[in-house]
């Protein structure tokens, strides 16, 4: 059964992840990820310990958890985005399109 995990993201990956030039994660795998399951990667910022609002939706394609140098308990998720765009960019789009 596929399971969807909230999970914190600081704001330089996940600028990288929105963009499309990272496309993997390199996480604890205290949560028994599978292939076919749901991140919610919602932006992170520490100092301030809160979310900025900011969330993409992506879909677990590939998992590497064992060899090739990896920790024990940890593993690489292959992913790949649900959402075209993340949430906060609506209105944007909104404008760009003429749909307001």
């Amino acid at each position: 059964m596929n399971m969807q995990h909230e999970l914190k993201c600081v704001p330089e990956p996940f600028s990288e992840t929105i963009t499309g030039r990272k496309r993997f994660e390199f996480r604890k795998n205290d949560r028994n990820y599978q292939v076919g399951d749901t991140l919610i990667l919602r932006e992170w910022l520490p100092d301030y310990l809160s979310y900025t609002g900011r969330e993409l939706m992506v879909k677990v394609t590939y998992m590497l958890d064992k060899g090739f140098g990896l920790p024990e308990g940890y593993c690489i998720l292959s992913i790949a985005p649900i959402e075209a765009e993340p949430k906060d960019d609506i209105s944007r789009l909104i404008a760009e399109r003429g749909l307001s």
